[in-house]
């Protein structure tokens, strides 16, 4: 399937004035989330300031998208005059304690590679304080509780043991370590977490990239003092995409993610990303999550990418809902957003899901699944016995149609959705 393109000059992108159906403590926290304030950001973020916000609110949702450290670095750079001394107390304090705690997990990261060494096991750290310093040049300013460590595969079970001999044990039940492609590990004091990982993606990844092609391009990255070898900026995208689309791009601190790594490298070599995006059917999903992270800091698409791809409307259209209702008051599986159009979720179907493969087979296949799982809540609508079991199925469809209110408009966006190539 080819991606239907339109005109460059017709695709328009959102700029960082406030959306006008969020709230400005909502607006505020998008305003607050990036690393460069240009001057009409900081405009907006004065004009926000002088309004009635409910600080807790803003401090509530910061914490929940894991962006504190962005939303205080935004507001002493721009009008920290404006903030009330208590709410400032509290953010200094916080992210004092965070920033103490992102330099002490840096020093743990770099022993810990150490000590692989010493047993010649190569590993390769990212995300956490690795991605901190690519993608925001700060281990102050992304917020991390854990470190990942890739090793090859061959190397796995040496690795661990010799965590383990270290006093890290199993986190979690070791018996899923073959879906996740990872084990989860904590301190015996409960000071540090690693996850341990011999692939990028778990077993039944929507995007199985693989990642034996990193080892032979690694680049040296300064970290907490000490030079280690880490991901280059290409292989960072690629897995900043995987890990925002796992999560359906639910988190701002996802998109902050990926929007700050374009930001930061302007010369990315994009054929080189887009060489296995294409190759394994997963054009539409990337494009998406690039205008997530473009709309975010009003950035248009790279040149290379808006050349190769053309962007289906209902795919622009899709981005610019998510993008709005990223951190909405809204309970994203019983809502629809709040510009009455499609959700995240409707009635357990992800949108994003749908949006990330090229296979109109697989899309409705997902479909069809979602739409014949029965659960607690259809069992709950209607009380049947037994022997008219089959009847769940049909009223799972009225139940659905009824909670999420699917009309004219909304199923014509979502088939729209499905068969846009």
């Amino acid at each position: 399937m080819t991606l239907q393109l339109l005109p460059q000059e017709s695709i328009k992108y959102k700029t960082a004035s406030p959306i006008a159906n969020l709230r400005p403590e909502i607006n505020l926290l998008l305003c607050c989330t990036r690393i460069d304030i240009d001057t009409s950001t900081a405009s907006q973020i004065h004009k926000l300031l002088q309004t009635d916000l409910d600080w807790n609110y803003l401090l509530q949702k910061a914490y929940q998208h894991g962006v504190f450290l962005l939303l205080y670095q935004s507001l002493q750079k721009t009008h920290p005059e404006l903030i009330p001394q208590n709410i400032s107390d509290q953010l200094h304090t916080y992210c004092q304690i965070k920033t103490a705690r992102n330099l002490f997990l840096a020093k743990q990261l770099c022993q810990i590679l150490d000590l692989l060494g010493t047993d010649n096991i190569s590993a390769i750290p990212f995300k956490g304080p690795t991605l901190a310093t690519l993608a925001y040049g700060n281990l102050a300013l992304r917020e991390f509780s854990d470190l990942d460590i890739l090793v090859r595969k061959d190397d796995y079970l040496r690795a661990k043991e010799l965590l383990i001999r270290q006093g890290y044990r199993h986190k979690y039940f070791p018996e899923d370590e073959v879906a996740w492609s990872q084990a989860q590990l904590i301190r015996d004091d409960g000071k540090v977490g690693i996850d341990l990982h011999y692939d990028m993606v778990t077993k039944d990844s929507f995007f199985p990239l693989d990642s034996t092609p990193f080892w032979q391009r690694l680049e040296p990255l300064s970290i907490a003092g000490q030079t280690v070898a880490t991901l280059q900026p290409e292989d960072a995208v690629l897995v900043a995409y995987i890990h925002g689309s796992k999560e359906d791009w639910r988190s701002l601190k996802r998109v902050c993610d990926l929007a700050e790594l374009i930001r930061a490298y302007p010369q990315l070599n994009w054929e080189q990303i887009l060489e296995p995006v294409e190759r394994l059917g997963n054009k539409r999903g990337f494009l998406l999550a690039l205008l997530l992270a473009c709309n975010h800091l009003s950035l248009p698409l790279p040149e290379v990418v808006s050349q190769k791809f053309k962007v289906p409307p209902q795919l622009r259209f899709l981005a610019e809902q998510l993008y709005e209702q990223l951190v909405c008051d809204a309970e994203l599986e019983n809502q629809l957003t709040p510009c009455d159009g499609l959700s995240f979720f409707i009635g357990g179907l992800s949108l994003v899901r749908i949006a990330n493969t090229d296979s109109f087979t697989v899309r409705v296949q997902y479909c069809l699944d979602i739409a014949f799982r029965l659960n607690e809540r259809d069992r709950a609508f209607f009380l049947l016995p037994d022997f008219l079991y089959f009847l769940y199925y049909p009223l799972r469809w009225f139940r659905l149609i009824k909670t999420y209110k699917f009309g004219k408009d909304k199923i014509l966006n979502l088939s729209k959705l499905l068969r846009c190539s």
